[in-house]
């Protein structure tokens, strides 16, 4: 939405100068005034189908943006923080911010950090990701992981989460606000609770464009 007024007023532009030139021009393509306009109305009305028709092919499999609503993602992502994703099909990392289909909240979007890959077993415990039993650093500005909901949560201290061949553990950086992996008290049909099939996820966070103060891409 926030990219649309300043197409809009490129598109004018370029149309007022286009309108300009020719009128300024001596040699006339077209016989008559009625059928230049007809044919400058049919190009602009095809131009718009073009321009709608090319923006849902790129929100359906290329950028697609979103606006953070929760504290989940603190500092990284501040509440009114519009930022864009990649829907590429790219191998997915540990650490990515993504944007997924809430398995609490039917028809919901959420935005989290991927913690736990495929095959992995993941714990919680001492504030630190465990992931096979090895501790994980997490980026700059991240962690500690305090267990505050139900210290008896999916993959935390003494509840390990081994996930599936297609399944991630989800974790929030507003580690204390998160309603993530560790909370979740219903499953996704046919895998383990607290666990995300790759199914759900949208696609990765890549750069915050809104407010201008907050321009950065997202680690």
């Amino acid at each position: 939405m926030f990219l649309f007024p300043i197409a809009f007023v490129f598109s004018l532009a370029a149309l007022i100068d286009g309108f300009i030139c020719g009128r300024r021009s001596q040699r006339r393509l077209l016989a008559t005034p009625l059928l230049r306009y007809l044919i400058g109305i049919l190009f602009i009305v095809a131009a718009i189908a073009v321009s709608s028709t090319g923006a849902q092919l790129l929100r359906a499999t290329l950028f697609e943006t979103f606006a953070t609503k929760s504290q989940t993602m603190l500092p990284t992502l501040e509440p009114g923080d519009r930022f864009a994703i990649s829907k590429r099909d790219l191998p997915l990392r540990r650490w990515d911010v993504v944007v997924f289909d809430s398995p609490t909240q039917a028809g919901s979007l959420w935005v989290m950090r991927i913690a736990g890959l495929p095959g992995e077993t993941v714990e919680v415990k001492n504030g630190q990701l465990y992931a096979n039993g090895a501790s994980v650093g997490t980026p700059d500005r991240v962690g500690p992981y305090t267990n505050t909901l139900d210290e008896s949560g999916n993959g935390c201290e003494g509840h390990p989460l081994s996930l599936g061949p297609d399944e991630y553990f989800i974790l929030g950086d507003n580690s204390p606000h998160a309603n993530d992996s560790r909370y979740w008290n219903v499953s996704v049909t046919g895998h383990k609770q607290g666990a995300l099939p790759r199914s759900s996820i949208k696609g990765r966070v890549i750069f915050v464009y809104w407010p201008i103060s907050q321009w950065k891409t997202v680690p």
